[in-house]
């Protein structure tokens, strides 16, 4: 009997062990997590941008000329908003007609072709307000002017890109 108490009161030290071990293990574990959540970096302030208008009217000395570079550029906004409008109500009617059974083929055509004309003429006139606006400006301010706006283009442009019919 006295062997079997030993063994019994072995096995229960060995339980407490194993908890034990748990017990530091965990609490390690919480440790490393409070001290990793409570080391990050305070967050930065805001950076303050500058406004187009801002940065147009540093860069370009003369005004009149400042003035039609603004009006060209809010142009291409507009038209950038604009295409983006369209692309909604062009899948929005895609959606009409595909959900109608008796829509045939060609009306899925027609409204491809006019949704891609409609695209290709807004892009038109945007790039040619973009190359009306780099006509106006000097190398160094079109590339003071261009940084923050190039990106945003470039994305637009890959964005509404369709391939065309030959590739379809």
């Amino acid at each position: 009997m006295e062997g079997n108490a030993w063994r019994a009161a072995g096995f229960l030290s060995g339980l407490a062990k194993k908890k034990a071990g748990y017990l530091c293990g965990l609490s390690v574990v919480i440790v490393v997590l409070l001290m990793a959540g409570c080391a990050h970096k305070p967050e930065a302030p805001p950076q303050k941008t500058e406004s187009l208008q801002d940065l147009v009217h540093r860069e370009i000395s003369d005004p009149a000329r400042a003035e039609k570079i603004l009006a060209l550029m809010e142009q291409m906004d507009a038209r950038i908003k604009l295409q983006n409008e369209m692309n909604q109500q062009a899948q929005q009617a895609f959606l009409r007609l595909n959900a109608d059974y008796n829509t045939t083929p060609e009306q899925f055509q027609q409204h491809l072709d006019s949704a891609r004309a409609s695209r290709d003429e807004n892009r038109q006139k945007i790039m040619d307000a973009y190359f009306q606006t780099k006509a106006l400006t000097t190398q160094q301010e079109w590339e003071a002017l261009s940084k923050p706006g190039e990106q945003k283009l470039m994305d637009f442009l890959n964005k509404t890109e369709v391939p065309d019919k030959k590739h379809n």
